[in-house]
């Protein structure tokens, strides 16, 4: 459910900054490279196979080394495009 709250965020983010280089005349002062980890895409864990208490833990952990996944890229988003100004 925070995924397809954060994704359109992250996506925003990156089209903004691929837009802003595009209509800059002198990309090699205002051009950084985007770093490779902000390009990876978190993957988002299957849900648990069955309703066991070890399973459905199970997966509560790794959702939530997901969304803390996430809040790092966002946060590596923002700060990207914010050194850049």
């Amino acid at each position: 459910m925070l995924w397809q709250k954060t994704a359109p965020m992250v996506l925003a983010i990156a089209l903004l900054a691929s837009t802003a280089c595009s209509t800059t005349k002198n990309h090699s002062v205002t051009s950084k490279p985007v770093p490779q980890a902000l390009l990876v895409m978190p993957q988002r864990p299957e849900p648990p196979k069955d309703g066991s208490q070890e399973a459905i833990l199970t997966h509560a952990v790794e959702f939530g080394r997901y969304v803390k996944n996430l809040e790092n890229q966002l946060r590596g988003w923002i700060g990207w495009a914010t050194e850049r100004e």
